[in-house]
């Protein structure tokens, strides 16, 4: 009875994530006409910032609540936990799995380019000299984003598997987080990202810690990519978070070494027909993005 509940709960979960693929490939293509066609407005970058707000926008609620309807769960029970106190603790790890994995990716991208002339295609996330756009990209980026994708992967996914098994839970929601970015440039280190979030939101209960931790994430992003004169600041704040960080990894490494344990039905994801469509479709974009 276990193996067929499960094997139904990763099934509803892959229609949740091809439903926010869908949504935002057709509705960026339908915004996009509606837009420059019907309303026939004619300066581009005020189109592509309504774009770019109304499909994540719409993306994000319409799988968020279609997910919560299909899975018969109410993540927003977690919002009453706001642990405030570990924020800065969370931070801190936060930027030393990033430090680490991004080191390793720019190796990886340097050798890939080396070998096959090719680089990996990266969103851009630059804003323009219009003020709408650049109001559309933050909202879209530090409020869309990280409420609605922190509803999606730490609520309504890892809250589903972690009924099964709870490290399998936390590995999964940062896999599938990493893979519906849809390019291996933002794939491998979100996967990473998402497991510490999901490992967060578990250990304290709570969804405001991983949003929280998503929104600092995103805005330092975007002020790095942005405001180059800031380059510096944001560094030396990295390497001091870095090295807390690590001592701290440490020690919660361990204890969730520790707390590790197998799930059996693991395997039954992936034979889903939804998890199979949402795997070919990634495995299409994210080898298409090697090549730019």
């Amino acid at each position: 009875m276990e193996k067929e509940n499960f094997q139904k709960d990763a099934r509803r979960i892959g229609e949740v994530l091809l439903l926010f693929v869908f949504l935002q490939l057709v509705w960026g293509l339908l915004l996009t006409f509606f837009f420059t066609t019907v309303l026939k407005i004619k300066n581009v970058e005020i189109s592509l910032g309504l774009v770019e707000l109304f499909a994540s926008l719409i993306a994000g609620a319409g799988s968020y609540f279609y997910g919560k309807a299909r899975l018969h769960i109410n993540p927003g029970k977690n919002f009453n936990t706001f642990p405030k106190k570990k924020i800065f603790t969370s931070l801190s790890v936060l930027y030393f799995l990033s430090t680490i994995v991004n080191i390793v990716f720019i190796i990886i991208k340097e050798i890939w380019t080396l070998v096959t002339g090719f680089t990996l295609y990266s969103p851009d996330f630059t804003m323009s000299t219009s003020w709408f756009y650049n109001l559309c990209l933050v909202i879209a980026s530090l409020i869309i984003a990280p409420i609605f994708e922190e509803l999606i992967f730490r609520g309504l996914v890892l809250r589903t598997f972690s009924k099964y098994n709870e490290t399998m839970a936390v590995i999964l929601s940062g896999v599938l987080f990493g893979m519906l970015h849809m390019n291996i440039e933002q794939a491998i280190p979100t996967m990473v990202i998402g497991i510490l979030f999901a490992y967060v939101s578990l250990k304290y209960n709570t969804l405001w810690l991983p949003i929280i931790l998503h929104f600092i994430n995103n805005a330092i992003a975007l002020i790095a990519i942005n405001i180059p004169s800031l380059e510096g600041i944001i560094g030396l704040f990295e390497m001091v978070m870095m090295v807390m960080g690590a001592s701290l990894f440490m020690k919660e490494w361990k204890r969730l070494f520790k707390k590790r344990r197998i799930y059996p039905y693991t395997k039954e994801i992936w034979k889903q027909w939804t998890m199979i469509v949402f795997g070919i479709v990634f495995l299409i974009l994210g080898v298409g993005s090697l090549f730019s």
